[in-house]
């Protein structure tokens, strides 16, 4: 799986990146799946992740927001983003600021 693939980069757990590719499964099914009164055209997934590890013994973390955007006027919800944000235990809560 190709997110897999990206995500090996930071030598995470392999549990860990379990979790982190069924929720975003899941997320994508449900949204798929949803009654929309407008079609999706695309799913974009981003994922954050810090830049400054300092351990690879460190516990890792994550959580998903969902961005329902309207990219053209009169359409309702067209786009949906999932971000992803990893963080380290004892790191502060990542945001779009601090990425």
């Amino acid at each position: 799986m190709w997110l897999k693939d990206t995500l090996n980069s930071l030598h995470l757990h392999e549990d860990f990146l379990n979790r982190i590719l069924d929720s975003a499964q899941k997320t994508a099914v449900r949204v798929l799946l949803a009654n929309a009164k407008v079609k999706l055209e695309h799913i974009h997934l981003l994922v954050f992740a810090p830049s400054n590890r300092t351990s690879q013994q460190q516990a890792w973390g994550f959580f998903s927001v969902e961005r329902l955007e309207d990219k053209q006027a009169g359409n309702v919800g067209n786009e949906h983003t999932i971000e992803i944000y990893l963080y380290m235990e004892g790191d502060d809560l990542p945001t779009r600021g601090n990425k």
